[in-house]
């Protein structure tokens, strides 16, 4: 498997590298042309060995291969340039045809950081960033285009070595670095805190997950509980004075359904300080505050607001 592994890293580096290993073959080892596009053949046949045996298209492979083909008919140093088009080309496509169809790619890339942006109640504020972060990609993406016909046709291959081996990628990194920062600090603006004093049936959206199922925390599994959830077993309850603390839902519905009922105090049968945690965890991603301290529920919101900790009595004590 380690053998295996190495192979497939050198691999990736000899694509990722390609200008570098074009001009070190040609300006410096000053190997026969078609020598070099035998060996992009070998290492685009490896990479498709490798990376392309679940049945999926391997573009850089593909590309790669095609592109030896006919450097090996035509004997032409040109075409060994039209590779850093080809994919080039081929990730515009990728960001442009989700984009005019209304589904930027970008936002497919934040909900795989963060699930929860499907019906979290700042979706708009989140959308608007990953929208303006793929138009972004796309001019990128243009002028790089543009850039690498030009130096393809009309430079050196010491100029074309050097902006697809230096210039693009630390575009590229900026660019990348530029959107975790927007997604992240979008994320934070679009995450509206909502105190104990301020829960109600319209302070989030009625699909806004608040229970996961399971341990794996499947996010869109249908057995997963909602803010709309909540609140209809909340309307649904008729005792608020007893809550057992060994399921967390029935739990949280009688801690909600005392505080919008006006009650005053509420007990819980024993169990361990380990459940009380379980607990904290859970009101947590309700409510988005810190709260464990000394196996209480505390929310910590502004001074002279109601506690979740005033509330609550006898919490999981023996």
């Amino acid at each position: 498997m380690k053998g295996k592994g190495a192979v497939k890293v050198f691999l990736i580096a000899v694509l990722v590298t390609y200008p570098v290993f074009v001009f070190l073959a040609l300006m410096v080892f000053h190997l026969p042309i078609s020598i070099v596009s035998l060996g992009m053949m070998v290492i685009a046949i490896a990479y498709f060995g490798f990376f392309g045996s679940d049945g999926k298209k391997n573009w850089n492979a593909i590309i790669l291969g095609v592109i030896a083909v006919i450097v090996l008919i035509t004997q032409s140093e040109l075409v060994l340039k039209f590779y850093p088009i080809a994919i080039t080309l081929v990730f515009l496509v990728t960001f442009t045809v989700p984009l005019i169809k209304g589904h930027p790619i970008i936002t497919r890339f934040a909900m795989m950081m963060d699930p929860a942006i499907e019906t979290h109640p700042g979706r708009g504020i989140l959308e608007r960033c990953c929208l303006g972060l793929n138009i972004a990609w796309v001019v990128h993406l243009v002028i790089s285009l543009a850039i690498n016909i030009a130096i393809s046709f009309g430079s050196t291959l010491e100029v074309w070595t050097i902006y697809n081996a230096v210039i693009s990628y630390l575009v590229m990194g900026i660019l990348i670095a530029l959107q975790f920062v927007v997604i992240i600090l979008a994320n934070r603006k679009a995450d509206r805190i909502i105190s104990f004093n301020e829960i109600s049936p319209d302070a989030r959206p009625r699909d806004y997950v608040v229970g996961y199922y399971g341990q794996e925390y499947r996010y869109k599994s249908p057995d997963n509980r909602t803010w709309g959830d909540l609140f209809d077993a909340v309307s649904a309850s008729t005792e608020t004075q007893k809550a057992s603390c060994r399921d967390l839902w029935d739990f949280t519905v009688a801690v909600v359904a005392a505080k919008i009922k006006g009650e005053e105090s509420l007990f819980f049968n024993p169990d361990t300080a380990e459940t009380a945690m379980e607990y904290t965890s859970f009101i947590n991603s309700l409510w988005k505050e810190r709260c464990y301290e000394n196996n209480d529920f505390n929310f910590l919101p502004c001074p002279g607001k109601r506690r979740v900790k005033d509330l609550v009595r006898g919490i999981c004590e023996r």
